[in-house]
């Protein structure tokens, strides 16, 4: 039988705390999935109006959103990487060209 129909002490004792964590549970969940998608989208809304009103040109809404933004980030970081270690291989090591520039 479910807790919250029976009459003993211990059950008596139990019902508080079971119900707390079913409309926590419950509570959790609607900020999870309603509220924080909800807020994320507003707030992307505030940053593309902010920069529309700085710049005054037409601003999409990845170019505001910070994980893009890193993630071009990144692979500028990784292309110039890529691009240094490319120039050591094609020219040698980097003691042989020190050795050639003394």
């Amino acid at each position: 039988a479910p807790l919250l129909l029976e009459k003993s002490r211990q059950a008596q004792f139990l019902k508080p705390m079971a119900i707390s964590i079913a409309y926590g549970i419950a509570f959790a969940t609607i900020l999870t999935l309603l509220m924080l998608p909800l807020f994320l989208a507003c707030s992307n809304k505030f940053k593309v109006g902010s920069k529309w009103l700085a710049t005054g040109g037409v601003v999409t809404k990845e170019e505001v959103e910070r994980a893009i933004k890193e993630q071009e980030q990144e692979r500028h970081m990784q292309e110039n990487h890529h691009q240094i270690e490319n120039e050591i291989h094609s020219n040698g090591s980097i003691e042989e060209n020190t050795e050639k520039s003394i």
